[in-house]
Formats: C-alpha cells, structure tokens, sequence
C-alpha cells in the first residue's frame, strides 16, 4: 500500500458523517497486519484484485485456520482476515473481483468455510470503477451463523454516466440497500438460498447461478404462425396461378401476331 491510497481512503472516510476520528496508515494486511489484538464492530474493504502473495510468509495465528488462499490470488485470504477482527455481532462487508465467486480448487475450499458467514452477495453491474470494467460482486458476512443467502443480481439496474466510469442512480442504490436490508425475495432480482443447496452447487456464491433471468423474448404463438404462414403459402399459390394465366394470354397473343405476319408475306 502506498501514500496515494492512504490519501484515497483518507478522503473516502472523511465524506462519512458521525466518524469521529480517523487513524490511517499504510501496511501489509495478510504479512504484516495491524489491530490483530482489536475487534470491529464493522469492517469495510475493497481490496486489490487477484493480488499475488506468499502464504508462507503469514504472521502466526489463527486469522486463516490452516486454509490458505492461492499464492496467485489472495481475494478470499482478505475475508478470512477481516472475519477473524470482527465481533461475533459485527458486519463486514467487501468488494471482490467476480472469480472468487465460482473458481474452483483452494478457493472453493475458503467457501465452504465462510458460507455460514456470508450473509448476501450482489453483483453488480460493469464499468462501475475506473480501473476496470467488469462488474463486481459484493459480499456481506457476520460473525453469526446464517442458515441462508441472498443474492441479489444488480447487473442490470439503472446507471449514470460519471466520468469516465458509471455509477448507480440514487433510486438503484434505494433498491439495491432496501433488498439486502429487508432481506426479501424479487422476481428476476433476489433470491434466499438455503446453506445445502449452495454446498451441492460447488459452494458457488455467483448470484446468476440462483437468480433466473427475466426473459424478455416476445413470445411466439406456434399456432398463430403456422395460420399466418398457410394464408401466406395460400395467396402464393393464387399469385403463382394469376402469373400463369397471364402468361398464357401473353402466349397466345404471341402466337396470333406470329401467323397474322405469316399470311401478308405469302400474299
């Protein structure tokens, strides 16, 4: 971490009312953690993707219970971290890259550990950050055993154009905070998904995996168009039988010309 995020958060956290003071300072999270004796009551963290790390350097403890995640993406060691500093009535919450969702090996080992943790995941839409434009996944855990999910698919809600990136209109971060609040089911939008069925599923936390698409195809009455179809075949076979009978006339008149000039050259 350098000087420029320490600014950057600095200036994140002083936009916040009721915060009253604020202590920053630039370290080594998973190597070298700061508070590892202090407990939160809320931990928020957008942490750098699929950053590389070396497992065998961790400071002793019990922060990642022996499960520690690939050399080559510490995502799910972020969470495993703050899990461990929150208090057992705290919230936690992250943005994390999509992947950490659904790969397998390691990290789908760190899922079934956490599930009873997760509390909602939300996926939202791209272009949402300037450093990239895929869109990113947020995940809320407690300390508390949660027997179920909700995820929440915001792919698709509404967007503004700010800067070079979006953002969420005020009425999708209503409709976004108002579902994981209220913890309710929408139709094509949230879903609560029972601990087994997620573990039968590979422990995947993606919420397109739960969530079904609205499907937005017009729909098609096959009776309709077969109709549609014989009265068109029918008017073919009319234009094709007209067609016919005019060129027969035409024939004939053909025909008539041809033997009217045949008799004034013989006379």
């Amino acid at each position: 971490v350098d000087d420029k995020s320490v600014e950057m958060a600095r200036a994140n956290i002083s936009g916040l009312e009721n915060v009253a003071s604020i202590s920053l300072g630039a370290g080594d999270t998973l190597l070298n953690p700061w508070f590892l004796n202090e407990q939160f009551d809320a931990i928020t963290a957008n942490p750098p993707f699929s950053l590389k790390w070396d497992s065998s350097k961790v400071f002793p403890g019990r922060r990642f219970c022996g499960l520690f995640a690939p050399n080559k993406a510490a995502d799910l060691a972020f969470i495993q971290h703050g899990l461990f500093l929150l208090k057992d009535d705290g919230c936690a919450s992250y943005i994390m890259f999509p992947g950490v969702c659904y790969r397998g090996g390691r990290e789908s080992c760190i899922r079934a550990q956490i599930l009873s943790n997760v509390a909602s995941v939300v996926a939202l839409p791209e272009r949402l950050f300037n450093e990239t434009s895929i869109g990113v996944v947020l995940i809320f855990l407690t300390k508390e055993e949660n027997d179920s999910v909700l995820f929440v698919d915001a792919t698709g809600v509404e967007t503004k154009k700010e800067g070079a990136a979006l953002a969420l209109t005020q009425e999708s971060i209503d409709l976004i905070a108002r579902t994981v609040r209220e913890r309710k089911e929408v139709d094509y939008f949230a879903r609560i998904v029972d601990r087994g069925q997620i573990a039968k599923n590979n422990f995947n936390f993606a919420p397109s995996s739960y969530v079904e698409k609205k499907d937005d195809r017009e729909k098609i009455d096959i009776d309709e168009l077969e109709r549609q179809i014989a009265v068109i075949v029918a008017k073919n076979a009319e234009n094709r039988r007209r067609i016919d009978e005019i060129a027969k006339e035409l024939r004939g008149l053909r025909d008539d010309e041809a033997e009217t000039t045949q008799d004034r050259e013989i006379k």
